[in-house]
């Protein structure tokens, strides 16, 4: 089953949970990006899991990134899914949950005979793609020619067509993606990884018990070795489909 529908299946479980029981405590609303996205899909299982252990009742909300920062900020949804570190500068009302749900590995992509790149450094004297809406990549990309594309279809056609040099986008999200639009004899995904930082989870201010109540939890379970075992269970599930792919073909 491809990842993308397991989170699918993963947020209606979770809306009809929350439908289901009713109870006089409202769902708490976390924006998400709509995009198809393994780590979305790794901390989706994650921190549905953390709500439940809490009792608490979850409810994702699919949005355009910036539009959800915007929301989550104001207390219109009452936190983000996961995000990186960065945004807390722009973003003061969103307070992060200080233990990392996963990793964002992100590789640079280019064209089969396209030059070689190395750390950020590869990046000069190319033009870089990325998608709308990703702080990080807009955050490394701002000093250099850049382009934002609004899907990664068009990202992907833009590199294979010569409109951007390199495009950046996350290790597993890539390899699926390759695989199953089949270019792998058109794109090559560089050796080494451009950037790779922590993913936190995020809940509005007014939510102190709730940031408390999560807090004591991750602690708990980052002091037993449970957390970094449950994030290292749900990064094989996702990278088994590589690893699938590569035994098909064999």
């Amino acid at each position: 089953m491809k990842p993308y529908l397991i989170s699918l299946i993963a947020i209606c479980f979770i809306v009809f949970t929350t439908q289901a029981r009713g109870g006089s405590e409202p769902a708490i609303r976390i924006a998400t990006i709509p995009q198809e996205s393994t780590h979305i899909n790794i901390a989706t299982d994650i921190i549905t899991q953390l709500y439940q252990r809490l009792g608490q009742t979850l409810e994702l909300v699919p949005l355009k990134a910036n539009e959800s920062l915007a929301l989550s900020n104001q207390g219109e949804l009452d936190g983000e899914l996961i995000r990186v570190k960065a945004i807390e500068k722009k973003y003061p009302n969103l307070v992060r949950i200080p233990y990392g749900i996963n990793s964002l590995k992100t590789m640079a992509f280019t064209r089969i005979n396209g030059p070689k790149v190395v750390g950020m450094g590869g990046l000069l004297g190319k033009k870089v793609g990325y998608l709308r809406g990703i702080e990080l990549y807009k955050s490394i990309t701002k000093n250099l020619e850049n382009e934002e594309f609004y899907s990664i279809k068009s990202m992907f056609q833009g590199l294979i067509h010569g409109g951007v040099d390199v495009v950046l986008f996350p290790l597993l999200d890539g390899q699926i993606y390759l695989r199953e639009q089949k270019l792998n004899d058109q794109v090559r995904m560089q050796k080494n990884a451009i950037i790779e930082v922590k993913l936190y989870h995020y809940l509005h201010k007014s939510h102190n018990r709730l940031i408390n109540d999560l807090n004591k939890l991750l602690k708990k379970m980052e002091a037993s070795g449970e957390l970094n075992h449950l994030v290292s269970e749900m990064e094989q599930k996702a990278g088994s489909f590589e690893r699938n792919d590569r035994s098909e073909k064999n």
